[in-house]
This record gives C-alpha cells, structure tokens and sequence, in this order.
C-alpha cells in the first residue's frame, strides 16, 4: 500500500508540474499577444498613423520579443 501511495504521489506531482507549465506559457503567450498589441498602437501614435499591417505586425512583435529573450537568457 505504501509504494502505490508513493506511486500516486508522484503522478499527482507530475501532472501538477506539467499543468503550471502549460499555464506559464499560456500566460506567456497572452503577455506577448498584450505587449504586441499595446506596443503597436503606442508606435501607430507617435507616428501619426495607423499600423494595421497585422502580419508585418506580427513579425516584428516576435523578433523583438525573441530577441529580449536572448538578452535574458543570456545575462544568466
């Protein structure tokens, strides 16, 4: 009863680790949605006009992003 007990225990811990990780990216990948949303149209104000292009968009949110990534990843 003992090593079944220690066996769930550890499934349980398992899927608890596994269910914060999906979490954290899905909180990750909604900040990033925000932060590309928020930036775009702080960036569409300053230029005086709209920034609509969402692919373009798209693309330059993630390289910027990645590359703060690295930076973070590296100051390690």
């Amino acid at each position: 009863m003992r090593a079944e007990g220690q066996r769930q225990r550890e499934e349980i811990i398992a899927a608890g680790h596994a269910q914060i990780e999906a979490d954290r990216k899905a909180a990750a990948s909604a900040l990033r949605q925000d932060v590309g949303t928020l930036a775009t149209t702080l960036a569409g104000k300053l230029v005086g006009e709209s920034l609509e292009d969402h692919a373009r968009q798209s693309r330059v949110i993630d390289r910027f992003l990645d590359e703060l990534d690295q930076k973070a990843e590296a100051a390690r």
